[in-house]
């Protein structure tokens, strides 16, 4: 099978990603300069909806996200999306772009470092796509 990715472990469906307490700054320009960096949802949206990815973790301030991806060995391989959840702007982290279910999970078991900790949750790109097509992602 062909892994597009390098390694990043699945979680029950009822599990929760994690959600951590809001920034001070959440402003849409300090937001933009956070993310500039980053893979987005449009880039999600242009991935083959039969892969898997990695969902790594949800935080509330996109400077939080820039700063969890930027402090890994592979930034490259993480991207970003929005959600909205009680009326709140919320950021989804995933990992790597996996040609299926198996080879995602057997790259969540490798997770090394701080990476290792977390515990993700191994998602269908088309239901991460679907998600993003339902929310506002500006």
């Amino acid at each position: 099978p062909i892994v597009e990715s390098h390694a990043v472990v699945e979680t029950p469906q009822s599990a929760a990603p994690v959600e951590m307490a809001p920034a001070q700054d959440n402003s849409d320009e300090g937001e933009q300069q956070a993310l500039a960096r980053l893979k987005d949802g449009a880039w999600l949206l242009s991935q083959n909806p039969e892969r898997f990815t990695l969902q790594m973790l949800t935080l509330s301030s996109a400077e939080r996200v820039a700063r969890f991806v930027q402090r890994q060995t592979n930034p490259q391989e993480f991207a970003v999306y929005r959600i909205r959840r009680d009326g709140k702007r919320l950021y989804v982290v995933t990992y790597g772009i996996f040609s299926g279910k198996s080879a995602a999970e057997q790259a969540a078991n490798k997770l090394t470092g701080e990476l290792a900790d977390i515990k993700p949750w191994v998602r269908p790109l088309r239901l991460v796509q679907q998600t993003i097509r339902d929310t506002p992602q500006s």
